[in-house]
């Protein structure tokens, strides 16, 4: 990624650093609300799957 003839992030595309980071921006909220509902006692929904609460059931 180039901003002015500069290279700036590797040999990278622009658009796979761009979607690269707006993807861990994403991870990096999701994370927030999982530990933000597990602190308040709320249910964690299943957001890609069984949470660690449902495996544990049992």
């Amino acid at each position: 990624m180039k901003v002015a003839d500069k290279v700036v992030l590797g040999p990278m595309p622009r658009d796979i650093v761009v979607r690269s980071t707006l993807f861990n921006h994403i991870y990096h909220h999701r994370g927030e609300m999982i530990v933000y509902l597990r602190a308040t006692g709320n249910k964690v929904p299943g957001l890609y799957g069984p949470t660690y609460e449902d495996q544990n059931k049992n």
